[in-house]
């Protein structure tokens, strides 16, 4: 093996258990949370835009 693949076979791996990792661990209630301000503010953004293309005439 050359030392591209050796890096590209880590990475993959590096990767793979980070995915792995995240699965397993507890999720916090408070991420709920989060998540539900998070897309408020992106539907509300999206309001924005939508008021401002209408007013351009877009």
């Amino acid at each position: 093996m050359d030392a591209k693949s050796v890096a590209k076979a880590v990475g993959v791996g590096m990767v793979a258990g980070a995915a792995v990792s995240m699965m397993a661990a507890p999720r916090k209630k408070s991420s709920v949370l989060k998540k539900s301000n998070v897309s408020k503010a992106i539907r509300a953004m999206g309001d924005v835009l939508e008021d401002v293309e209408n007013a351009l005439g877009w």
